[in-house]
């Protein structure tokens, strides 16, 4: 909010990351990873078009949800 005092804004992970308790099955990173394909394809999800926004210094609402892009 305009007047507050945020020092920084930090992202559990950047990658899907593996969960000791349920595994890959709960995906939060800021790319995702494709587990189902060999090449483990990453793609960037509206969490990362979101983050890029904020660190611009845009707004803080969400990210509208695309379609997956993948990453080259």
């Amino acid at each position: 909010r305009n007047g507050s005092n945020a020092r920084g804004y930090f992202v559990w992970s950047f990658l899907d990351v593996f969960e000791f308790l349920v595994g890959y099955r709960l995906r939060f990173g800021l790319c995702g990873v494709d587990m189902g394909d060999a090449a483990r394809t990453r793609y960037l999800r509206s969490s990362a078009r979101w983050y890029s926004g904020f660190l611009g210094g845009g707004e803080l609402r969400p990210a509208a949800r695309p379609q997956k892009s993948y990453v080259q």
